[in-house]
């Protein structure tokens, strides 16, 4: 139902920073960017429930070594891991790659699609100052 040419995801127990969305779309002024994601604050306001990271098919996550804003393709084994609490996506790729597989209803929808950018050969950029707070239950 959206229109925009790039869609922002966030939860509903999610908080942005103010210049959340400028940094997260930032990026898409490249035509070559497909998505976007940033850095998500636990619940105690100061320490990061999640950083730039990498994700395999079995859902397992690594760290990524960031020194900024950075543009990364991953592999067919190895994606780049945006969060859906703080994502954005061209509209245009969302439907190309078939959207979020209704297979997933709230749990790791974000790293199968993911998981599809790679293959179709679009970049991914992580943007350590697109940040959400992220008031998760206990």
């Amino acid at each position: 139902m959206a229109a925009g040419n790039v869609i922002a995801f966030i939860d509903d127990d999610a908080v942005p920073e103010p210049s959340w969305l400028t940094h997260l779309t930032a990026p898409f002024a490249d035509p070559a960017v497909a998505a976007s994601g940033g850095y998500v604050i636990g619940r105690n306001g100061i320490s990061f429930q999640w950083k730039g990271r990498t994700v395999d098919r079995n859902a397992q996550t690594e760290t990524l070594p960031m020194t900024g804003a950075e543009v990364f393709t991953g592999t067919p084994d190895r994606a780049i891991k945006t969060e859906g609490t703080n994502i954005a996506i061209r509209r245009d790729v969302l439907v190309a790659l078939g959207g979020f597989d209704p297979a997933f209803a709230f749990y790791v929808d974000e790293t199968d699609l993911n998981m599809r950018l790679p293959l179709a050969g679009h970049r991914t950029v992580i943007v350590p100052m697109a940040q959400v707070h992220h008031g998760f239950p206990p």
